[in-house]
């Protein structure tokens, strides 16, 4: 589909869902690298998804999401049920 072609049909479905921020097939593009990240896909994978030849610009989609911080779990915790 040309580019012009994906324009008119992300206009209409913007439209059709009332939202009145500026989409882009960009932003799309960059929501879907987001989501990725924020599902704790290793960045290479996200690399290769988006086409990045250089891991530094997978890396910016680092400082744009907020993962919780898990707590880890030593062996020690789960023998003594300390968890």
């Amino acid at each position: 589909m040309p580019i012009a072609g994906i324009n008119q049909v992300l206009k209409a479905a913007v439209k059709a869902a009332g939202i009145t921020k500026k989409v882009t097939p960009h932003s799309l593009r960059h929501s879907y690298a987001t989501l990725l990240v924020e599902n704790h896909t290793p960045l290479p994978s996200v690399q290769q998804y988006m086409g990045h030849s250089d891991i530094k610009t997978t890396m910016i989609y680092l400082q744009l999401v907020s993962i919780p911080v898990q707590k880890e779990v030593s062996p020690v915790d789960l023998v003594f049920n300390l968890q």
